[in-house]
């Protein structure tokens, strides 16, 4: 293995978690989204986060 590919194995999670987000942002249009989802979504945030 060369540096280069070890330098890749070490951020690989990081472009995952990246190309997740990505990916999740492209489902959930805020501007688009009904209210009432928005708010479910928000209380469903709040709770997972314990509203940190």
């Amino acid at each position: 293995m060369t540096d280069i590919d070890d330098e890749f194995e070490r951020t690989q999670p990081i472009g995952n978690a990246i190309n997740a987000v990505a990916r999740a942002e492209q489902v959930i249009d805020p501007p688009t989204m009904p209210d009432a989802v928005a708010a479910r979504l928000d209380a469903l945030i709040d709770d997972l986060t314990g509203g940190a």
